[in-house]
């Protein structure tokens, strides 16, 4: 088809097969395609059967996607024309109940203290009194399960609230459980995959388009009263086009690669996952804006870097899976 310049949301439907949300991208005097670097002939836009998605799975189909290029973003990367295979992220970020169940499965298989070094707490000097052993942040029942409680800080710990505070290997450790009690190869996101599933492919400044709103996600200017994470289920307009949740504010991503000034590995123009090494002691990589930020630092191109023991409580994580073939 020959379609005017512009951004466009493509809606794919078959019988038996999930919708599947498509962004396509028509610069000046250019076309879109689905040729991956290195092939000739363009890759059919695969849709999923029906049961291969979860209710809170989204879909982000292989194609060609605008990374970086944002002056306005912390650190961007040069703009670039990036191909990014297909792969599946869950909606929103790991939320309190979620991580409650991982920490209380550990403790069940007699891994106490895994469980206690996974545990959310607050980073180096904010203990509170009566915050418990290391200002854990939940809670330890009579036979040693965890819970959310009533430990006296800023936030008030809420089951739907996106959990914070853990470690970049706290979140790997939670990605390798949950990949093994669903039997689907679950993991953190690479940074440009974070980028391409909060922005499309445009090269937009937000999810939501090219304008900040900071009513409309959850960060500095969002709303009155004492700041701070939100229930995912909060700010419905801070969506990416693909129904990516929470992707400019509320909490941050761990991604899996390690940070690097030049960014993640890229071979001809095409994603690598680039895991980063456990016992590498460097920064990692993360992604999305938080609720104690401020607008400029939501935008979806803003790049940060933790070492992977610190814990914030703007830093959480979220899932994702690449498909098969």
């Amino acid at each position: 088809m020959t379609l005017p310049r512009g951004s466009y949301l493509l809606k794919l439907r078959a019988p038996g097969h999930h919708e599947a949300s498509y962004p396509v991208l028509i610069e000046r005097g250019r076309r879109w395609d689905g040729v991956r670097p290195g092939e000739a002939a363009p890759r059919p836009v695969r849709l999923l059967r029906l049961g291969e998605l979860g209710e809170d799975d989204v879909y982000v189909p292989a194609g060609w996607f605008l990374a970086g290029g944002d002056p306005d973003a912390g650190d961007s990367l040069p703009r670039r024309r990036l191909w990014c295979d297909g792969f599946v992220v869950r909606r929103h970020p790991v939320t309190n109940a979620e991580y409650l169940a991982f920490l209380n499965a550990l403790v069940a298989a007699g891994r106490e203290d895994e469980a206690i070094e996974c545990c959310p707490r607050l980073a180096l000097g904010r203990a509170v009194p009566g915050a418990g052993p290391d200002s854990l942040r939940f809670e330890r029942c009579d036979d040693g399960r965890f819970r959310l409680g009533c430990i006296p800080t800023d936030v008030q710990e809420e089951p739907r609230m996106p959990v914070a505070f853990v470690h970049w290997r706290a979140a790997m450790r939670y990605a390798a459980w949950y990949a093994a009690e669903t039997g689907a190869p679950w993991r953190l996101l690479n940074e440009l995959e974070r980028e391409k599933a909060a922005r499309g492919v445009d090269g937009r400044c937000v999810p939501w388009g090219d304008f900040l709103e900071p009513t409309w996600a959850c960060m500095l200017g969002s709303h009155e009263g004492v700041a701070g994470r939100r229930p995912v289920d909060d700010f419905p307009l801070d969506e990416s086009p693909y129904g990516l949740r929470g992707a400019a504010g509320n909490v941050r991503d761990w991604c899996i690669n390690a940070w690097k000034r030049e960014g993640p590995r890229t071979e001809q123009g095409v994603v690598l996952l680039d895991p980063a090494d456990d016992g590498d002691p460097d920064f990692r990589a993360a992604r999305g804006g938080a609720w104690s930020t401020s607008p400029n630092f939501c935008r979806a191109a803003a790049r940060f870097a933790s070492k992977p023991g610190d814990r914030f409580g703007g830093m959480g994580f979220r899932l994702a899976r690449s498909l098969p073939g």
